[in-house]
């Protein structure tokens, strides 16, 4: 019986120590950012092909703020 009980706690231990360096193949990643979002579509703005012009069309009361947050796992 001391053997048997021998050899179950040495290969709990050998099988145990397999997962010990987990956290090195499974990482997490946290990113965020955060902006401004605005529409400049195809309706409205300038005939002008200078982008400086186009630039005028962009309505500062609709700009909205913009939030992202991202959990990358590798």
């Amino acid at each position: 019986m001391p053997k048997r009980f021998l050899i179950l706690i040495i290969s709990f231990l050998i099988f145990s120590s397999l997962n010990a360096q987990l956290w090195k193949k499974h990482r997490y990643e946290f990113v965020g950012g955060v902006g401004t979002t605005n529409l400049l579509g195809d309706i409205g703005g300038s005939n002008s092909q200078n982008a400086l012009v186009n630039l005028v069309a962009v309505d500062i009361l609709s700009t909205r703020p913009n939030i992202y947050l991202d959990l990358d796992t590798n």
